[in-house]
């Protein structure tokens, strides 16, 4: 009887520590997926965000360019007026 016992507990520390085991295997490749899951999420919004500031960058300086052409535009008819007021 006591030889059973013992066989027993045994079997069940073997049992506890074989399963404590898998269990942090499993956690831990569970962990692990899930990170590289998130620093891939990351680095396509960071990819997207500098796609997208440099669209807004360019966006900026052609905005910046057309009101500098608007205003040499205005510049040159308003020299060209003046220059047909003075002619007069």
């Amino acid at each position: 009887m006591l030889p059973e016992i013992v066989t027993l507990v045994i079997v069940a520390l073997v049992v506890a520590v074989v399963s404590g085991v898998a269990g942090y295997l499993i956690r831990s490749r569970l962990v692990s997926k899930f990170v590289t899951n998130l620093e891939d999420e990351a680095e396509k919004r960071l990819a997207e965000a500098r796609t997208r500031s440099m669209e807004i960058e360019l966006e900026a300086r052609d905005q910046a360019l057309k009101l500098l052409q608007e205003a040499e535009a205005e510049n040159k008819r308003r020299t060209q007026e003046m220059s047909r007021q003075e002619s007069r």
